[in-house]
């Protein structure tokens, strides 16, 4: 659980998240430490941000839509794709198989410290680009 001092500085780091990402709206946080992008397709497929443990940071493609056989093939199909056109960043999950029965894609994270502000520039920078990436597999795959 995040100190008072660490809520403070995540509160600040989303707010130049929301400069940055307008998709990543104040209205979409699900707590302190993490939020979700609007809705990227008519099954309300969306984009997670957390803050993690103020060591990392990191994302993945969350299902809007119930369980269903049709909604865990389109998680295996980001997750395989993430694995693909992401492979240059650091990849994130327990288990894919898990992780899409539960209507998650794998993640992609990065390390970093929360409290030093001279690398907030450089990961938002890194949000920005990694927040495009996905989104494009999100979208790509609606239009197919």
């Amino acid at each position: 659980m995040a100190t008072k001092e660490e809520l403070i500085l995540i509160r600040e780091f989303y707010e130049l998240v929301k400069i940055e990402i307008p998709d990543m709206q104040e209205q979409n946080y699900v707590s302190d430490d993490r939020r979700w992008s609007n809705p990227l397709n008519e099954k309300g497929d969306l984009i997670f941000l957390y803050l993690g443990n103020m060591e990392s940071v990191w994302f993945r493609v969350t299902s809007g839509e119930a369980k269903s056989e049709e909604r865990n093939k389109r998680m295996h199909n980001y997750s395989n794709r993430i694995r693909k056109e992401m492979s240059d960043q650091e990849l994130y999950t327990l288990r894919a198989s898990v992780a899409e029965a539960a209507g998650r894609s794998i993640g992609i994270q990065r390390k970093w410290t929360l409290s030093d502000r001279d690398q907030w520039p450089h990961v938002l920078t890194w949000i920005k680009d990694q927040f495009k990436r996905l989104k494009k597999i999100v979208v790509d795959f609606d239009n197919c």
